[in-house]
């Protein structure tokens, strides 16, 4: 190790030599790698250079930074540009999870609950712990518990009141959905791992292609990578397309302690409500 040397000193490519030719632990690598992004940040020009919004996206980034270090492979570009080409494309999907829940929630809120008048409309929506009552409070409730993966704890909170229920009650029932949902949902998300993978691959390869020449022997099989990483893409959205996130009525019925012929009347009450 070189000790006279900082973190933010050494450029990427330098770190991965030094824990390459075992001058750094695994652990000593990742944490001096991680410091010279932190130190580095500006560099990026993510998230309007906000220091601390680029610190929590590389906290969020870290279990799939330590897969991306592994399945480096040198194959024309440095270390460098690999990992600063990663974080730009992963940022689109933590801006994406960042805001979609929020979307979501606001949505279903206006969808099923008694609207405001109009002229409080902005206020109600960002006031959300300042939610009204809805007229029918157990259909709400239902399909909140159907959508539990999209509930954060701040709509919990803000929506416990207009439900009539407590917001510890309400924690209780999520929380015993995710237990019954956890093999499904674990199955999601490792679906989903490689779908953004292959995407990831995809954008690579592609990359790769627009620096090399037309003439180039190395072109074609780059070609054949990129198109086969492709249909990799499609073939797990289409599998991750088929995999249903909601819960069951027979889950929710269990959590919310009802029959299961409520909850079967109360999802074709809203369906039609949809439809009409």
């Amino acid at each position: 190790m070189l000790a006279s040397e900082s973190p933010a000193s050494l450029t990427l490519s330098r770190l991965r030599d030094q824990y390459v030719n075992g001058y750094l632990t695994r652990k000593e690598f990742e944490e001096r790698l991680v410091k010279t992004l932190y130190d580095n940040y500006q560099q990026f020009n993510l998230f309007k250079r906000d220091r601390e919004i680029f610190i929590d996206y590389i906290g969020w980034l870290f279990p799939r930074l330590r897969k991306a270090i592994d399945a480096y492979q040198d194959m024309g570009s440095s270390f460098d540009a690999y990992i600063c080409s990663y974080i730009r494309c992963s940022a689109k999907e933590f801006r994406l999870n960042e805001s979609k829940p929020f979307v979501i929630e606001q949505a279903c809120w206006e969808a099923l609950a008694e609207a405001p008048e109009e002229d409080d409309l902005a206020t109600w929506l960002e006031a959300p712990e300042a939610l009204k009552p809805v007229k029918n409070p157990q259909q709400m409730l239902i399909l909140l518990l159907k959508f539990y993966y999209l509930i954060s704890e701040e709509m919990v909170w803000s929506a416990a009141p207009a439900l009539e229920i407590s917001a510890k009650r309400l924690i209780g029932m999520l929380d015993n959905l995710g237990k019954l949902r956890l093999n499904k949902d674990d199955r999601f998300r490792k679906q989903e791992e490689r779908m953004y993978s292959a995407f990831y691959w995809y954008m690579v390869y592609g990359k790769q292609l627009e620096s090399l020449p037309e003439d180039s022997l190395y072109r074609k099989t780059l070609e054949q990578y990129a198109e086969k990483t492709w249909m990799r893409y499609q073939c797990f959205k289409q599998q991750l397309s088929r995999i249903k996130r909601q819960a069951s009525n027979r889950q929710v019925a269990e959590v919310f302690d009802i029959p299961k012929g409520t909850v079967d009347a109360t999802m074709s009450a809203i369906k039609r409500k949809f439809k009409a």
